[in-house]
């Protein structure tokens, strides 16, 4: 619900990893440290700079190419990857 809702505001977190997902004590999921991110004109405005954490960070940033909001979906499934391996998947 979270990436959904950033999606939906044009907002890119640039910066997902396991660290800045939170469960508070109703166990409600929270994303934190919006401190990367940025807020697009439009769904098809694509960001060019190249910003991150290197185990989680989408290829096409790391590429130096312009990039979505699809480079959080990339970096939740390294989250869930961790999550369920115990390992980071790099």
């Amino acid at each position: 619900m979270g990436l959904k809702f950033m999606k939906e505001k044009n907002v890119i977190h640039r910066d997902l990893k396991s660290q800045n997902i939170l469960l508070t004590k109703e166990r409600i999921i929270k994303i934190a440290d919006f401190g990367l991110a940025k807020t697009l004109s439009s769904l098809s405005e694509m960001a060019s700079t190249n910003c991150g954490t290197p185990t989680t960070i989408a290829p096409e940033i790391l590429q130096g190419k312009k990039y979505s909001s699809a480079c959080d979906i990339w970096s939740l499934g390294c989250i869930l990857y961790e999550l369920y391996t115990g390992f980071s998947p790099f």
